[in-house]
């Protein structure tokens, strides 16, 4: 319990220019909140484990927690090559050149 209070209502004193917006969960504060799937007190390791959070809050907005779409390779991506030089790809031919 002292390391969740130590970032939580311990932390006003740290940032006195905010202190009276934060520490405590009441309208018009900024809200960070972290509802997590246990008891954080009786197993701090909850808090680790990111499959636990229920839901997550910044600023009293909740996040979007679903993972990105895979970016889209791009033509000069094809392989991983790390090379002594610069390389140099021609579209037209589909062949690279490396230039030292």
């Amino acid at each position: 319990m002292q390391a969740i209070h130590s970032t939580t209502l311990a932390a006003t004193r740290v940032f006195r220019r905010f202190g009276d917006k934060i520490g405590k969960l009441e309208a018009g504060r900024y809200a960070d909140l972290l509802v997590v799937n246990g008891d954080p007190t009786q197993d701090i390791t909850l808090l680790q484990n990111p499959d636990r959070f229920r839901y997550i809050f910044k600023g009293g907005t909740p996040i979007d927690r679903t993972p990105p779409k895979p970016r889209k390779q791009m033509y000069y991506e094809r392989h991983k090559i790390f090379l002594n030089g610069v390389f140099h790809y021609d579209r037209e031919s589909g062949k690279g050149v490396v230039a030292n």
